[in-house]
């Protein structure tokens, strides 16, 4: 009966074996094929997102009014109001619409609170940025930042050291 048994056994491992390579060899082969797929879309993605830096890049160098004409300058609507609101929907600071557009933070105030408004290539900047979203505006003030902060590099003199004051009292001389 032994014998009977160990075949038996035997027989019932090799079936089961079978039926599991008969089920798991096509999900192998198209785990395979995923695997394959995830890393030439992690590939393009990667070359998308240079792209886009790129583009952001160069679009940060250039105005942003550069897409508007002077048409649309001339008819656009532009009031405090409509300043304020645009500078909230974008969730930007004074100094950060200042930067965007070119101008000093001040220049901001006095169009939101109507005692000045924005006109020629400022003006086409504000209608401009009325096609921005939050994630395309915070991308050029980072792009915009970091301009400033090598433009300040530059400017600095490396070598030059502050003198430190001493602590203490200075004696005077008699």
């Amino acid at each position: 009966m032994g014998k009977l048994e160990t075949a038996m056994k035997e027989e019932v491992g090799r079936l089961a074996r079978k039926e599991l390579r008969k089920t798991v060899g096509p999900l192998k082969k198209e785990i395979v094929r995923l695997k394959k797929r995830v890393a030439e879309l992690s590939r393009s993605h990667t070359d998308l997102s240079k792209k886009a830096r790129v583009l952001v890049t160069a679009r940060g160098k250039q105005s942003v009014a550069a897409d508007v004409s002077d048409e649309q300058a001339e008819s656009a609507r532009m009031s405090a109001g409509l300043i304020k609101k645009l500078r909230a929907r974008l969730g930007i600071s004074q100094a950060e619409l200042a930067l965007l557009v070119g101008v000093s933070g001040p220049a901001v105030a006095a169009w939101e609170q109507d005692r000045a408004m924005p006109s020629g290539d400022n003006r086409k900047a504000v209608i401009a940025l009325r096609a921005f979203g939050r994630r395309q505006v915070r991308e050029l003030l980072r792009v915009k930042n970091e301009e400033k902060a090598k433009a300040k590099a530059k400017a600095t003199r490396p070598g030059r050291k502050k003198k430190k004051k001493k602590a203490g009292r200075k004696k005077k001389k008699r």
